[in-house]
């Protein structure tokens, strides 16, 4: 609402990666639940049944949509929400309390998808190299350096060179035509194999050792 005054006033302007709340301008962002299904189907494909997602706090809408897709895709293949999925602040408490609870118990994920870069950094230093290495992971956001990891980590990338041009494209075109039609615009995303996601299921005790 703070920016009501320049809207008003006429400054085009144009949001990235997610809706702002409050006002209505043009935005561009990534199809986060294609995204987050392309990872959950990979794993499917691979054998895996249970599944977890550790992610960003629902308060941001990405997090939000991301969590919201997962669930979709869990009810979909019959498989209990609670203990599956993990939306939060990203320190390493919480991700580290995410980990226990998905990886433990009677019936352990042997597969977890991350819902953006600081969750997947914070998931690879809060397991170490060597578990790491023995559970399926995918994260959602490109990693540098996640060839460095054994197995290199398979990763949904998004197409960021095309979120910035399709930025400027509707910036123009507002800039040109003021009065046009409020524009959204989803950009697809990419699923990067490299074989961390392609790891086949084992028990949670024997990947987290």
């Amino acid at each position: 609402g703070y920016l009501e005054p320049e809207l008003a006033a006429g400054m085009p302007m144009v949001t990235m990666d997610r809706p702002m709340s409050g006002v209505s301008v043009d935005c561009v962002m990534s199809d986060n639940a294609a995204g987050i299904g392309m990872a959950f189907h990979h794993l499917h494909e691979h054998g895996h049944r249970r599944i977890a997602y550790i992610g960003d706090s629902e308060r941001v809408f990405s997090g939000r949509e991301r969590a919201a897709a997962f669930r979709a895709a869990l009810i979909a293949h019959g498989q209990p929400v609670d203990a599956l999925v993990h939306p939060g602040e990203i320190t390493a408490e919480r991700v580290g309390a995410a980990l226990e609870i998905a990886l433990g118990g009677h019936d352990p994920a042997t597969a977890v998808v991350t819902g953006n870069l600081d969750t997947t950094i914070a998931v690879l230093r809060l397991m170490g190299p060597e578990a790491a290495s023995r559970l399926a992971i995918v994260g959602f956001d490109a990693v540098p350096l996640a060839d460095l990891v054994q197995p290199a980590l398979t990763v949904v990338a998004q197409d960021t060179t095309a979120i910035g041009r399709t930025a400027v494209e509707l910036l123009s075109a507002r800039i040109a035509e003021p009065a046009r039609p409020v524009q959204t615009v989803i950009v697809p995303v990419k699923l990067e194999i490299r074989g961390s996601g392609e790891l086949p299921p084992r028990r949670a005790a024997d990947a987290t050792r």
